[in-house]
C-alpha cells in the first residue's frame, strides 16, 4: 500500500482521466452510470447501437513484468519507486486452491 501510494499521482496523471480502474475516487459505479446513460440516449432517439466489450479475464496473468517496470518509468516514477515494485514482482511464489484442495508451491515470472 506504501508504494501504491508512492506512485499513485504519477500513474494517475499518465493514464489519464478516462481511465477508471485502480484511482482514488474512480471505479465500476463510472463505468455503469455511462453505459446506462449511453442506453437511455440510445433508446429515446430510436438509433441503432452496438457495443464490444473486453474480456478482462487474464488481464493481470498475462502482462509481463518488463512492461510494468517500463511503463512506470515513462510515467516519471523515481528510481526508488521502480526498484520497490521490482522487489514486490520478484520471487512471487504462489499456491492454487480448488475446493480444499491447495497445490504445491510454485514461483510465478509472470502476471501483477
Amino acid at each position: 500500500m506504501v508504494t501504491l501510494r508512492r506512485i499513485q499521482d504519477q500513474t494517475a496523471a499518465y493514464t489519464g482521466p478516462m481511465q477508471c480502474g485502480y484511482k482514488p475516487g474512480v471505479g465500476c459505479e463510472n463505468i455503469v452510470w455511462t453505459q446506462r446513460i449511453l442506453i437511455s440516449v440510445v433508446k429515446e432517439k430510436n438509433w441503432s447501437y452496438e457495443k464490444m466489450g473486453i474480456d478482462m479475464t487474464s488481464a493481470f496473468d498475462t502482462i509481463k513484468r518488463s512492461t510494468i517496470l517500463n511503463l512506470l518509468i515513462d510515467a516519471g516514477c523515481s528510481e526508488d519507486d521502480v526498484r520497490l515494485v521490482r522487489f514486490l514482482l520478484s520471487n512471487t511464489k504462489l499456491r492454487v486452491k480448488i475446493n480444499s484442495e491447495i497445490s504445491a508451491e510454485f514461483e510465478s515470472t509472470s502476471g501483477a
